[in-house]
């Protein structure tokens, strides 16, 4: 026998997972939307930019620094920088 609560718990559960599938799709990052973010970031562009042509010999730019310590480990895959 199914009581009021256990019926109420269960509608309850699925209805949470059904919100929860809604908000993952709603969070899914993919290479394109990652793309065009990358590409309206005015440093990442920049980076995405040195990454494919060629790195200055010195980088003053605070902003760009981080990158380009590592810039020896960065690539671009499906137009994402990895």
């Amino acid at each position: 026998m199914v009581t009021v609560d256990q019926e109420s718990r269960t509608l309850f559960d699925r209805e949470t997972k059904q919100i929860h599938k809604i908000q993952i799709e709603f969070l899914t990052v993919t290479a394109d939307k990652m793309a065009v973010a990358i590409k309206n970031n005015v440093v990442l562009s920049r980076v995405v930019e040195f990454t494919r042509c060629g790195w200055p010999s010195l980088q003053r730019d605070t902003y760009l620094l981080p990158y380009f310590q590592v810039r020896n480990d960065l690539t671009i895959e499906d137009r994402c920088l990895l």
